[in-house]
């Protein structure tokens, strides 16, 4: 739903859209990753201080390897594997996968294999319609000009969507517990967000993810 909508959107409104993300300039960007980290705090759930501390801990690890503006290169402590940064994945699969082949490791005498069952349905309910189709319009919504700004990104209109959705839900404790919102606002502006890059790429020739300078690759080597 939402591809289809920031596909409309990008058919219909790219000249528009490009002309708001040319007026960004850095105090607006500043703003929007402040108000993106303030967003951030919605998925925070009980502990506040937890949530901050791995908030910095991971714009810390961010600023490692060379800047993508300046081309400097920043904490990597001259050691040239560190030029290149610290992958997402690297970092998640070194923090909890390994952390729980440890753990499982050391339980084998204690442990036994459990079948659990499904609980419900596999398939969306009428129910779940109801709640998902206004997240989906609210995630395109956001997801589409966030995406279309050379800062944006499918991160920061996530986090605002989930935000968005559980000021706005009526059953704000059902969030961190499996609401349907929850998942499906985020979502829809992440693939509203994917459109979204393609306006300045199609507008302005100006990739702002690596899908888009694959695809602006593309376009020079076949003359488009």
């Amino acid at each position: 739903m939402a591809g289809l909508l920031a596909t409309l959107a990008l058919a219909f409104l790219a000249p528009h859209i490009v002309k708001l993300a040319l007026v960004f300039g850095p105090r607006e960007y500043f703003a929007l990753m402040m108000l993106a980290f303030v967003t951030v705090s919605a998925a925070f759930g009980e502990s506040t201080l937890k949530g901050l501390t791995s908030l910095f801990i991971g714009l810390g690890l961010a600023t490692i390897g060379i800047d993508g503006l300046t081309g400097q290169a920043r904490m990597s402590f001259g050691v040239p594997q560190l030029l290149d940064g610290i992958e997402v994945t690297t970092l998640a699969v070194a923090m909890f996968a390994l952390g729980e082949c440890l753990f499982v490791a050391a339980q084998t005498h204690g442990l036994h294999d459990k079948v659990e069952a499904i609980k419900g349905s596999v398939r969306m309910t009428a129910a779940d319609w109801r709640r998902s189709w206004p997240a989906w319009l609210r995630g395109s919504a956001i997801g589409f000009p966030i995406g279309a700004m050379p800062a944006g990104g499918a991160d920061i209109a996530s986090f605002l969507s989930y935000g968005t959705e559980k000021r706005m839900s009526k059953h704000p404790e059902e969030f961190g517990h499996g609401a349907i919102e929850g998942v499906a606002g985020p979502e829809a502006a992440n693939n509203a967000a994917a459109a979204g890059v393609l306006v300045p790429l199609l507008t302005l020739g100006l990739p702002t993810s690596a899908t888009a300078a694959i695809l602006l690759a593309a376009f020079q080597n076949y003359g488009l």
